[in-house]
């Protein structure tokens, strides 16, 4: 409620409202302080049965929040992001040989390098600490949205045409 409604370019009232309107074209205007403003134009036959009248109000984008949550999640999703992949490296590294220390005396019968690379641990770890931290990121960044009205808000007016006695009526809520 309390959105300013014009009719032909003349403010008729403020929504929840109720008012006669004549036959003829009319341009309806809805307005609302934080929404974009909406307009039709609507024809108005007395001897057309009532026909309902939809005007959707979007919230006009403002200024950002100064949250820090979203910058602070988007930080998180970084750093997981980069861990993530750091214990993928690692896990993919386990157990091979080191490079230059794999000659002669070091190689077993098997032939299994004495010195390989023991990177399961931490690998497991950095792929833990990613998940935790992207996951944290996202949920910082979704809190945010959520509460800085990051989704666009709108709103609807169902405005009905309707005859009287007197002629016709034009009413509806917001």
């Amino acid at each position: 409620s309390g959105a300013m409604v014009f009719g032909d370019g003349a403010i008729v009232g403020t929504t929840p409202f109720d008012q006669e309107i004549d036959a003829g074209e009319h341009r309806v205007e809805i307005k609302k302080e934080g929404y974009v403003d909406q307009a039709t134009t609507v024809t108005v036959d007395p001897e057309s049965p009532p026909a309902p009248l939809s005007i959707a109000l979007v919230a006009a984008s403002g200024p950002r929040s100064s949250s820090v949550l979203s910058p602070v999640g988007w930080a998180l999703i970084g750093a997981g992001g980069t861990a993530l992949l750091s214990g993928v490296a690692l896990l993919a590294l386990d157990g091979r040989p080191y490079r230059n220390a794999c000659d002669g005396a070091d190689v077993d019968a098997m032939g299994r390098c004495r010195y390989q690379y023991n990177t399961l641990g931490v690998g497991i770890a950095g792929l833990v600490a990613g998940v935790a931290l992207a996951g944290t990121g996202v949920a910082l960044v979704v809190v945010d949205r959520r509460r800085s009205g990051g989704g666009k808000k709108s709103a609807t007016a169902n405005l009905r045409l309707s005859p009287n006695p007197r002629g016709l009526t034009l009413s509806g809520r917001f």
